[in-house]
């Protein structure tokens, strides 16, 4: 009980609790954000589609890369035959899905079709993942978004990659630093090449 002496933002706090935990019983179901079925307001995905995605749980402890599903040995000793031959500055990726659908039709509309709710939907489902993966493990300091070349970037109107990090932002209160990378030469798109160019192109 909230008695008269608390203070006005405590009594705020109680009452918008109050009236948030009356309305969210009174909120339809939402849907899912792959088939469109009805689902829990609380959840971002049905069980079945959240089921049928490629999670990468199998995967290079440095650099991300899948690895046969067969393996299962400890994520600290899963290092692909490149990062073991030629280690690299990267300390560890966490990359919570596989690029494959329908993930990568989301990144798609979120890059090319101006469909920037699909990044709040994307953190909002791997989340859990990432929590889980810095269970025993720090943080890190910053949030740092890939950048676009500026003239990408304006007849776009957004980074997307920055997109991702404000939410992941709001979700984990970690802070976005944004100037510390910046892109100063304008290279070809990557969809165009395979593994390898992609690499030279960077």
């Amino acid at each position: 009980m909230i008695r008269p002496g608390k203070k006005l933002s405590t009594k705020l706090y109680f009452l918008v609790n109050k009236f948030r935990k009356a309305g969210s019983l009174l909120l339809p179901p939402s849907h899912c954000m792959f088939c469109d079925s009805k689902i829990a307001s609380h959840t971002i995905a049905c069980e079945p589609c959240r089921e049928d995605l490629e999670w990468n749980d199998c995967s290079c402890y440095r650099c991300g890369e899948p690895f046969a599903r067969s393996m299962r040995l400890p994520a600290f000793t899963l290092l692909c035959p490149a990062c073991l031959a030629s280690p690299s500055a990267i300390h560890r990726t966490v990359a919570p899905l596989r690029y494959a659908f329908p993930i990568d039709c989301c990144l798609q509309e979120l890059k090319y079709q101006h469909r920037r709710y699909r990044a709040a939907q994307l953190i909002t489902l791997t989340k859990q993942s990432l929590e889980d993966a810095y269970a025993e493990d720090s943080w890190p300091e910053y949030l740092i978004p890939v950048p676009l070349y500026r003239k990408d970037e304006h007849r776009r109107g957004y980074n997307q990659a920055h997109l991702l990090a404000k939410k992941l932002s709001a979700q984990l209160a970690l802070p976005v630093e944004s100037r510390i990378l910046g892109k100063q030469i304008r290279t070809q798109s990557q969809t165009r090449f395979d593994r390898q160019a992609r690499q030279r192109n960077l």
